[in-house]
């Protein structure tokens, strides 16, 4: 199912060949109409496809009623992006028959270095991150920024030997010299850097944690966004997501969280859950709502053309609410000049708009000034919404009074900070 352009083809091609079989070709036009693609699959025995094509499969199994259709496929292969483990618990729900072998390669090591299988009698628990253990005849090392060898559990850079790397880039040095590097075995030839971040786990499985290149720095924190998507992901209304970073200007940076729900979901509970799961400098600023995922032409998610998709169109925002008395009006102000937007709402959360630590500060001096009353920053992360914060406020007779302030769940908040 894969171009002929890509090294996956050759694998796809000669696999059953090699093995009595034969290859079964699909044109673009048999992949774009799911349908149809379903049922030509009812007459195989193998599949190997991307995560995002499996997926749009097994939603298709699932709404016809065909799943017993299937009892021919023995083998499924799957590869070539991050693999959602939701996507492969529906996999044995689909093909209980099945072997699953998700699949690890970058190009510049033809084809694979490393794979992991799930047996059909094994009731081990399947997680897509896990890309496995290396071929025969292939060496991983974990590295981290000094090029040393990282201990199990540690993060850091894998990094290939073998004979499947490649001698580099053709007419490109410096790229060559910057991604292949000298072996730390002598005589075992060239290392390839993958800049994938990694870690060994202490099965000694390889854990996909994400790109290196997608690792970001705000306020001072150094985020994954691999990792803000694999949490993402383990919430049940979600069927797919991408974390980016976005440049808002010079001074600002934020997370933006695009997502895919599964029918019937509940945006409230999402971002309960994933206050739940992640520090608050790791909360997504946005949260913004797709029916799909834009993918390239090799069936990998398309993080760049996120950039093109018009916010106003598709964000998924809380209906916007209008102060009704002089304290919010005052507020409401204030947050826009702290933050910097129009059009802010008495009920947006100040964290998902995009306030943090820091800018909590400026808030509170802001405020202090502007009503001529002490607001202590441990008040601001109880009551974050415009409208709470009023309400509280207006409510106590003495504004410093802080009697029903919740201290155990600001202390509790405040450490995610750490």
């Amino acid at each position: 199912m894969a171009s002929n352009s890509f090294d996956i083809f050759l694998f796809q091609l000669f696999l059953p060949l090699i093995n009595g079989g034969e290859a079964v070709l699909f044109s673009k036009k048999d992949i774009l109409d799911i349908r149809k693609l379903a049922i030509k699959l009812q007459s195989v025995s193998v599949i190997d496809t991307v995560p995002v094509l499996m997926s749009q499969i097994l939603m298709e199994i699932n709404e016809t009623g065909t799943i017993g259709n299937y009892d021919l496929i023995t083998d499924l292969f799957i590869g070539g992006d991050a693999i959602p483990t939701k996507t492969l618990e529906k996999m044995r729900k689909v093909f209980p028959q099945a072997k699953i072998h998700t699949l690890y390669g970058p190009t510049e090591c033809t084809i694979f270095v490393c794979s992991n299988t799930y047996h059909t009698d094994s009731e081990s628990t399947v997680k897509g991150s896990i890309i496995g253990v290396p071929l025969n005849g292939v060496r991983l090392f974990v590295l981290d920024s000094n090029g040393k060898l990282c201990p199990p559990g540690v993060p850091g850079e894998l990094c290939v030997s073998g004979g499947i790397v490649s001698k580099g880039y053709l007419h490109d040095d410096k790229q060559t010299k910057e991604k292949f590097i000298e072996n730390l075995i002598p005589n075992e030839g060239l290392i390839y850097k993958t800049g994938d971040l990694v870690k060994l786990t202490s099965h000694g499985c390889i854990e996909f944690l994400g790109r290196i290149d997608n690792q970001v720095k705000i306020r001072g924190h150094r985020i994954e966004l691999g990792e803000i998507e694999n949490i993402a992901r383990g919430y049940l209304g979600i069927k797919n997501c991408i974390a980016i970073l976005k440049n808002i200007n010079q001074e600002n940076k934020e997370i933006w969280l695009y997502v895919v729900y599964e029918a019937g979901r509940d945006e409230s509970d999402f971002r309960t859950y994933l206050k739940e799961k992640m520090p608050m400098y790791m909360l997504p600023n946005r949260i913004i709502s797709l029916e799909n995922l834009p993918i390239t032409p090799n069936g990998k998610l398309d993080r760049k053309h996120l950039e093109k998709i018009s916010i106003k169109e598709n964000v998924h925002t809380l209906q916007y609410i209008l102060p009704d008395n002089e304290t919010e009006r005052i507020l409401v102000k204030i947050w826009q000049e702290v933050l910097k937007k129009e059009n802010i709402g008495v009920e947006d959360n100040f964290f998902e708009i995009g306030g943090n630590s820091i800018k909590i500060m400026n808030l509170s001096r802001s405020i202090s000034q502007s009503l001529d009353i002490e607001v202590p920053i441990a008040l601001l992360f109880e009551y974050v919404t415009i409208r709470g914060l009023s309400n509280y406020l207006l409510k106590k007779s003495e504004p410093d009074s802080m009697d029903d302030f919740d201290r155990e769940g600001f202390m509790n908040d405040l450490s995610k900070f750490n």
